[in-house]
């Protein structure tokens, strides 16, 4: 029962990520995330500029799910 309303989005992440867990958990399967790619500029504590490769999908998206994996 998953909708594509805005106000159910809070719903769907959690689901999301509740899903992703249990097949990261898993034990001997290996996991393979694709996704569209986007560049981003970086500059690090020093100074450094650098651009960093990451999912083009929403930063938080991306957050949870490179967190989990």
């Amino acid at each position: 029962k998953i909708s594509n309303e805005i106000q159910d989005y809070g719903m769907w992440s959690n689901y999301f990520s509740r899903i992703m867990t249990t097949i990261l958990l898993i034990p001997n399967v290996n996991v393979l995330v694709t996704a569209w790619e986007n560049t981003r500029d970086v500059t690090s504590e020093t100074g450094q500029s650098f651009s960093q490769y990451a999912p083009a999908i929403r930063d938080s998206v991306r957050d949870g799910l490179l967190g989990l994996t």
